[in-house]
């Protein structure tokens, strides 16, 4: 059976095509990433792919729209290697109250789905487009979704529940839920099968720092114990065109200053905010690091400085959280590839017994585990492949098995 995991982001959509064998074997035939997709961007966007036996990627750059514009490239370049298709997964960023394990998708779970749209309003509707655009495309092939908030279910009461009625939280589910779990998952399995040194019961700090969206998860005994994200993939670190953490009072000032309904709102706060709205420039960190190191003063580097001091307060309060820390690890598109956020992050942290090695840090790769860390470092500092779409097909192939 081959398997194609689509792994929609806010900006981007990755997808990998897998070969499942009875056995339980799953390989990979082909593979690639439509990158700024619908962004505003200081470089233009581009379709990478990959076949199995080919030694480097094919890069088009083309102007991409939308997701379903992606989607319909990634279809045309399949078909035209002879790649077919016999199942679907999904990524699907927030299950709400109806999932918390992956699942096949028939009438009655794609209603419960659709639902759950207005959870994460940058990607459950993105989802669903590509779920309803297989159904028209890929007719009576066989799809699953799997869930990005399923990681963060060992959450403690403590950290899912707000300070407001409690009766507010039961009867519409408000409470931390978490996202990025399925990244979590890849990275952890990784180090758990590949790297001798990882032991379950390790203190860790995972940064998930993509194109799109960014989150730190506080994980131990390989669970989650507690995630910068809230209940909506708003809150946290700063990100590309999400504002992250905001005190209430600044949502009420804007309501009530600019007179404003609640949807504009919500358009303000996931799309034209974060690094595009600090920076008036660019919602990529990668456009706006240069620029820190030009001019710290100006827009763009006030981005970087305020995106960076989030980062480190969320380091900070895991450090106190877990009781100490035995690894830092780095994922996703920036923090495999941006060797200067690492950098930044780990400044100043000798205090706590982390030192990171500059020379490692600048000659990473990202295409496997990397130590990043000093001879005389007390905190292993690891670079990460987080293969989600790897993590989707395991899932899906489950249940299609199981189907």
């Amino acid at each position: 059976m081959n398997i194609l995991a689509l792994n929609a982001g806010s900006s981007s959509l990755t997808y990998k095509l897998f070969s499942s064998t009875e056995a339980g074997a799953i390989v990979p035939l082909a593979w690639g990433k439509a990158h700024r997709v619908g962004v505003v961007s200081c470089t233009p966007s581009f379709l990478e792919h990959q076949l199995k036996d080919k030694d480097a990627a094919t890069k088009h750059i083309v102007p991409i729209q939308d997701h379903a514009d992606a989607f319909t490239r990634i279809l045309s370049w399949l078909a035209r290697h002879n790649l077919p298709i016999d199942a679907v997964a999904h990524r699907f960023v927030h299950g709400g109250q109806h999932f918390s394990r992956a699942t096949l998708i028939d009438k009655d779970v794609l209603a419960l789905l659709r639902e759950c749209m207005v959870l994460a309003p940058l990607h459950n509707p993105v989802s669903i487009k590509m779920i309803d655009l297989a159904l028209e495309r890929l007719p009576g092939i066989p799809q699953a979704a799997a869930f990005d908030t399923a990681f963060h279910a060992s959450l403690p009461d403590e950290a899912t529940h707000y300070a407001i009625p409690l009766e507010l939280t039961r009867e519409y589910g408000l409470k931390r839920t978490g996202f990025h779990g399925l990244s979590y998952q890849a990275v952890m399995r990784e180090l758990e099968h590949h790297w001798p040194s990882y032991r379950k019961d390790m203190r860790v700090v995972a940064c998930h720092l993509g194109t799109g969206g960014a989150s730190m998860a506080a994980i131990k005994n390989g669970q989650s114990v507690g995630t910068s994200m809230g209940c909506s993939t708003y809150a946290g670190l700063v990100m590309s065109t999400r504002c992250g953490d905001l005190d209430p009072g600044v949502v009420l000032a804007l309501l009530s200053q600019l007179k404003c309904t609640p949807k504009d709102l919500q358009r303000m706060l996931t799309r034209d905010s974060g690094l595009l709205g600090l920076s008036g420039l660019s919602s990529d960190i990668r456009d706006l690091l240069p620029r820190l190191r030009e001019d710290p003063t100006s827009r763009a580097g006030l981005a970087c400085r305020v995106y960076l001091h989030r980062l480190k307060h969320f380091l900070g309060a895991f450090l106190a959280l877990l009781g100490g820390l035995d690894m830092l690890v780095f994922t996703d598109t920036v923090g495999l590839t941006v060797p200067e956020l690492r950098a930044a992050l780990c400044q100043n942290m000798e205090w706590c017994g982390m030192h990171l090695d500059p020379d490692k840090n600048k000659s990473v790769s990202g295409n496997g585990i990397a130590e990043v860390h000093a001879r005389q470092s007390a905190i292993q500092i690891l670079v990460v492949p987080n293969d989600e779409e790897l993590e989707i097909a395991r899932q899906a192939a489950q249940l299609f098995g199981a189907a």
